[in-house]
């Protein structure tokens, strides 16, 4: 069976808030409450079961233009 690919791309975003929104709009589907926008909610995220995969559910994660981050983590983040 085949991982599903799931897609981020550092040109959605700039600062941290941005980023949270970002893992929210790949990573969860159809949540009718918020994640939590910190690194233990990011980590349950990437867990699953959050409408996208199923918890635990191996998938390929692809961040396209990281640089952009990577770049501006020391004014932005």
């Amino acid at each position: 069976m085949a991982k599903k690919e799931l897609i981020i791309n550092g040109n959605n975003f700039s600062t941290l808030k941005n980023f949270h929104d970002e893992m929210d709009k790949v990573l969860t589907f159809n949540l009718n409450w918020k994640t939590g926008h910190n690194l233990a909610a990011f980590n349950d995220l990437l867990r699953g079961g959050f409408g996208v995969f199923d918890y635990n559910e191996p998938i390929k994660l692809t961040w396209l233009n990281f640089q952009k981050a990577k770049e501006g983590s020391g004014t932005n983040w």
